[in-house]
């Protein structure tokens, strides 16, 4: 497996994380998985194209998403706002309103989705990934 297929398999499976934390209303922990789904969709991207991002200032990582394919314009603006969270989310400075979440993990799915049609993922593959709630596994025998 190459390092953009298995960066694209951590963004996959903490986009599915971010989902099933916030159907058990674990939204702080839900905002952390999609912020980190986010940034790997992105890395995945850049590892992709044989030019990852290397700085550490995660802020610019929208930038040079953008500068890899013009058409990165819309997930570049879904990066920045992720990584715009992530140090007041991971050190408990804000705290964000469900809908903010629900806004983040739709962030991550469209660096999802973008780094599955570029990396040419079987669509199927990032479909398949629902939100369902502890409810729903309990019942079905999980």
């Amino acid at each position: 497996m190459s390092a953009a297929a298995e960066m694209f398999a951590k963004a996959l499976d903490l986009y599915r994380a971010s989902a099933l934390l916030q159907g058990a209303t674990h939204d702080h922990a839900a905002l952390i998985c999609a912020i980190h789904s986010g940034i790997n969709s992105a890395d995945a991207i850049g590892l992709y194209e044989d030019d990852p991002y290397r700085g550490t200032e995660h802020r610019a990582a929208a930038d040079h998403l953008r500068q890899l394919d013009v058409r990165f314009r819309k997930p570049a603006q879904s990066l920045r706002r992720l990584v715009d969270r992530k140090s007041s989310a991971e050190y408990r400075r804000a705290r964000y309103t469900r809908n903010q979440v629900t806004d983040a993990i739709g962030d991550a799915r469209l660096l999802l989705e973008t780094a599955a049609l570029w990396l040419q993922v079987p669509v199927a593959d990032v479909q398949r990934t629902v939100t369902i709630t502890f409810g729903d596994v309990e019942s079905n025998g999980g």
